[in-house]
């Protein structure tokens, strides 16, 4: 017995449906076989999102905001300095944004600040020695890549916390993510950490990257 097939139209006797035996010599489903390829595109959907969510990338942590979120405008730039005579190891703090399944996002907002080396941020709440050589907050659009990079200094320990650096993205005015990276090798970590490198051929200069999914 032939089958009508139904995707040249033409009679095929070793077509994949007569395998199946979906379809009848005329083509048509009957009750039961419509049943039958439903539940077959059922399990092959399921399938391709069984795959497809495998490819993911874990989406970073949140954590929390902080007390000392700047009180005004972040400007953009990529430096947190103010003076050349900033206390503190300098460091090259860079990484890209990413979705899930690792496009890369342009023009995403990237907040970041942190403490000086004093151990006290730049914010009227903080009525600690603020080195004033050091701004401690920049914002920056990442590029075609997703990329930034900010010149800061290595993170220092404040109020007894492990090192960090605060992080807020923003696409336009929605927030994305507020996190923090800690610096590793500090007791209380959680995944998201950084580790500063020594850049080659200068002195206390330090290379650290970190990617942020959302």
């Amino acid at each position: 017995m032939q089958f009508k097939c139904m995707i040249s139209r033409t009679v095929c006797d070793r077509c994949c449906l007569k395998t199946w035996k979906v379809y009848g010599p005329k083509g048509k489903l009957n009750v039961k076989r419509r049943k039958l390829l439903k539940t077959f595109v059922a399990c092959a959907v399921t399938r391709v999102d069984s795959v497809l969510a495998s490819n993911e990338l874990p989406l970073t942590g949140k954590d929390v905001e902080g007390p000392f979120y700047p009180t005004v405008p972040l400007p953009v730039t990529p430096t947190l300095f103010l003076g050349a005579d900033a206390l503190g190891d300098p460091l090259t703090f860079s990484g890209r944004i990413t979705d899930r399944f690792g496009a890369e996002l342009q023009g995403i907002r990237i907040d970041i600040w942190q403490c000086d080396a004093n151990q006290t941020y730049n914010h009227p709440a903080d009525r600690g020695n603020r080195d004033p050589d050091f701004r401690g907050f920049a914002s920056q659009l990442t590029g075609r890549a997703g990329e930034f990079t900010f010149q800061t200094i290595v993170p220092v320990s404040y109020g007894g916390r492990p090192p960090h650096i605060h992080i807020k993205l923003w696409r336009d005015k929605t927030e994305l993510l507020t996190t923090q990276v800690y610096l590793q090798g500090y007791r209380g970590n959680v995944k998201r950490k950084i580790k500063p490198a020594r850049v080659a051929g200068a002195e206390l200069a330090y290379d650290a990257r970190f990617d942020f999914v959302v």
